[in-house]
């Protein structure tokens, strides 16, 4: 009963709150590709257009759930949702608190959504493009231009092959499987036309296509004869993935066919991923970048690494190493020496970023590579930048860094004892990343490559990434940072992104097992 009269006065409260509101001319919903244009309700109030929340939820195709007694409605669409109460002017994106100058609405049963404001947050989840015209009050939807034209099936003697022309090479793709024989490619950045997928037809080894088109990837799923085989690669001039399908030997299990075809030297005592190594960077005398209201990185990073290693302990039951577990200076040169000498399996560096601009925002993380972009040579010089602690001063000074940077890359380059964990450091930044954008919600900077000083000697004998969990120089990332819940959350992604990997990797020799959530 007390639930009853709790519902009553909420709607009562609403019906209130909109006595001022006047019915108005209908919002256009306008496409640029040619769609044609629909109509939504509206109404103003006090100079502020309000759409309905339902005329939006069938316009993008999205999903709404409310439940009237607490006056909370989730809005589904995509990867994301947004959750919004009545008469309350903080609306939750995935995990992130936005605040409204005005508040959702009801009129005659229905929610309002004030458009001005509602539209950015929608624009966050929607794989498609949006904005709002106020003066002509139109709601303007333009697909994202495609960056993956329809593949091309071939049928060929020794299989069948499938080739994705693409219009720029992607840093992430991550392939899956699932029963009964799903191929399943995750192309982060990707997108495609769905419509023109669904119009092509399998045949060789490929016996059904589905696309999915989400705000930061595309994915595109193959199901195939039984006993088929796999490789995924890119190639270049032109851009390309390509896919080559064959049938499995019957004297050779699958998994070990795979496995073989990337390194035969890889064997199942190599990857039984056991140890962890984890590296909170800087340190003591290396503060490491320090936000506006002088929130310190060494900081920040010490606390998730000793939450991380606590989750990997107690749920996975590995051993876990710290490349420093207090506020002390650790050389970079000798944090890869630990993960080598505790025979480490999985290398993984948390850091937070920084920026000249305070706008920047978002997580990113990094394998070891040579910088392909301008972005991803300052991050690593900026990290880079620790070794100055190493040095007297009289001597660092004499090392311009762009050099020193250039000359690292090098080294790491054709010295490397190995890079047979070049392709698995990939698929680990990969995995880190998707986590760490489902787990906390920033703006998906990507993967990328870049030369860090830390990782030097680890590439060789692990998979090792840097992640850049949030930029400590944007001033709301710099809150996130403080707080405990969000350390934990990162932590929590840095977790299952190690569980995943430790799973895939032992799935591809045959010998892995349930691991807890």
């Amino acid at each position: 009963m007390r639930g009853y009269f709790l519902g009553f006065f909420l709607l009562a409260a609403a019906v209130v709150s909109v006595a001022s509101s006047s019915w108005c001319e209908p919002i256009t919903i306008s496409y640029t590709d040619g769609r044609s244009s629909s109509q939504i309700e509206a109404i103003d109030r006090k100079g502020i257009c309000y759409g309905s929340l339902v005329g939006l939820t069938h316009t993008l195709g999205a999903s709404l759930y409310w439940a009237p007694l607490t006056g909370k409605m989730v809005f589904k669409l995509a990867e994301g949702e947004i959750k919004i109460t009545i008469m309350n002017p903080t609306v939750m994106v995935d995990d992130l608190a936005f605040n409204f100058p005005v508040t959702p609405v009801m009129e005659e049963g229905a929610i309002y959504v004030p458009m001005r404001f509602f539209t950015p947050l929608l624009d966050r989840i929607s794989p498609e493009k949006l904005s709002w015209d106020a003066p002509s009050r139109t709601f303007l939807v333009s697909p994202v231009p495609t960056n993956l034209s329809v593949a091309e099936i071939e049928e060929r003697e020794n299989g069948t092959l499938v080739t994705i022309p693409s219009s720029i090479h992607f840093d992430q793709i991550q392939d899956t499987v699932s029963e009964p024989s799903w191929l399943h490619l995750s192309i982060y950045g990707g997108k495609l036309d769905q419509s023109a997928w669904a119009l092509l037809q399998p045949k060789g080894a490929v016996r059904q296509i589905r696309t999915y088109q989400y705000a930061n990837s595309a994915q595109i799923s193959f199901l195939l004869e039984k006993g088929i085989t796999y490789r995924v690669y890119q190639k270049e001039n032109p851009n390309r993935i390509v896919i080559l399908l064959r049938k499995a030997s019957e004297k050779t299990p699958r998994a070990s066919v795979k496995r073989e075809e990337l390194d035969p030297k890889l064997d199942q005592k190599l990857w039984s991923i056991d140890t962890v190594v984890i590296d909170a960077g800087h340190g003591g005398r290396d503060p490491g970048a320090v936000g506006y209201r002088g929130l310190k990185e060494k900081d920040v990073v010490l606390d998730i690494a000793l939450r991380l290693r606590k989750l990997l302990k107690e749920r996975l039951h590995l051993k876990v190493v710290l490349t420093r577990d207090k506020d002390v200076f650790i050389p970079l040169q000798q944090r890869a020496r630990i993960a080598n000498q505790a025979n480490g399996k999985l290398f993984l560096s948390i850091h937070a970023n920084a920026a000249h601009r305070r706008g920047a925002h978002g997580t990113e993380t990094y394998f070891l590579s040579e910088a392909k972009t301008e972005d991803a040579m300052r991050v690593a010089q900026r990290e880079n930048a620790s070794i100055r602690f190493e040095e007297p001063a009289n001597s660092i000074e004499e090392i311009e860094m762009e050099d020193f940077l250039l000359r690292d890359i090098k080294t790491i380059l054709t010295e490397m004892v190995s890079n047979r964990f070049l392709k698995e450091s990939q698929d680990l930044a990969a995995i880190v990343q998707s986590e760490l954008v489902k787990q906390i919600g920033l703006k998906n900077l990507g993967v990328k490559q870049a030369g860090f000083y830390v990782m030097l000697g680890t590439e060789a004998s692990m998979p090792s990434v840097l992640a850049e969990v949030a930029f400590i120089s944007n001033l709301k990332e710099e809150k996130l940072l403080k707080t405990r819940s969000f350390r934990q959350r990162v932590a929590e992604a840095l977790y299952r992104a190690v569980r995943t990997f430790k799973q895939k990797q032992e799935q591809l020799l045959g010998s892995s097992r349930v691991i807890p959530n």
